[in-house]
């Protein structure tokens, strides 16, 4: 049997940054698998042995295929987090035990189950998939098969692809019944890795600046004498009304002077190891 003929895959994602989480939309939906939550006891997700070997197989391969994807596209491998872990194991295993499935399917959106795992996020993403097949497949081909169905999802490879994120956890638990199989990958960027920066004007009048991240600009207006410290979770670049975009460095000082033909921006030296992140 073509093991992708009874496989479902659900194009859903979710990246949420913590200025935003407000913001969010609240519109969500769960599907209900019947033939799962039917069957369901309270131990449902729990498996023996040798099924937990086999889903910590199906983890190990979806971290070093993501992480060889994100190579071969210049991107620097993200590294397992024991929290983020814990999350995605836990949430997949609520929904192996319960049959219902989305990224809200336990009400909490996937940041606020970070946070409750203690994860001190600035940017979580997600990405889940199930699947159901009655070939007796080894459980590298299961992770291929979720590994090869997120790419094919542009949202999925998005969170994939994510140049910001630096970690990652992985869970996947079986409903032993049914055959069921439900993944959940979690990427992360801690506010260890947030980028704080001043901006300080000395150009004796009041002056304008943006701030450009992710196609968008954001306008700031200092008083003369006044300065703005800023934290992001990412550096932005940063620019004058009129002039070339600098790209922020974390720990960065920029001043606003007068000079010959208008005002300019200064940049003292920051401390980013690698500010394209």
């Amino acid at each position: 049997m073509n093991r992708y003929c009874s496989a479902a895959l659900l194009a859903l994602l979710l990246a949420v940054t913590a200025n935003a989480q407000e913001n969010e939309n609240s519109d969500h939906e769960v599907m209900l698998l019947e033939q799962v939550a039917s069957q369901s006891g309270d131990d449902a997700s729990i498996t023996a042995s040798d099924e937990k070997n086999a889903t910590q197989q199906m983890v190990d391969v979806i971290v070093e295929r993501t992480n060889k994807f994100r190579r071969e596209k210049g991107l620097t491998a993200v590294e397992r987090d024991k929290k983020l872990t814990a999350t995605a194991r836990d949430f997949a295993r609520y929904m192996a035990r319960t049959g219902k499935y989305g990224h809200r399917a336990d009400g909490s959106r996937p940041a606020q189950r970070a946070a409750d795992h203690d994860y001190d996020y600035c940017l979580v993403a997600e990405n889940i998939a199930y699947y159901f097949n009655p070939d007796d497949l080894e459980a590298p081909e299961y992770a291929d098969w979720f590994v090869d169905g997120w790419i094919d999802s542009k949202g999925h490879r998005e969170n994939m692809l994510n140049k910001h994120v630096t970690q990652t956890g992985v869970g996947v638990a079986r409903h032993d019944p049914s055959g069921y199989l439900f993944a959940v990958q979690l990427f992360g960027r801690p506010t260890s890795e947030h980028v704080e920066f001043q901006v300080i004007n000395k150009a004796g009048k009041e002056v304008a600046y943006r701030l450009l991240q992710d196609g968008e600009s954001k306008k700031f207006t200092l008083p003369a004498r006044a300065g703005m410290s800023h934290t992001r979770c990412f550096a932005p670049q940063i620019s004058l009304e009129s002039g070339k975009p600098l790209r922020v460095e974390r720990g960065a000082e920029y001043s606003i002077r007068a000079g010959d033909s208008g005002v300019e921006l200064e940049k003292k030296a920051g401390q980013d190891r690698d500010p394209s992140r």
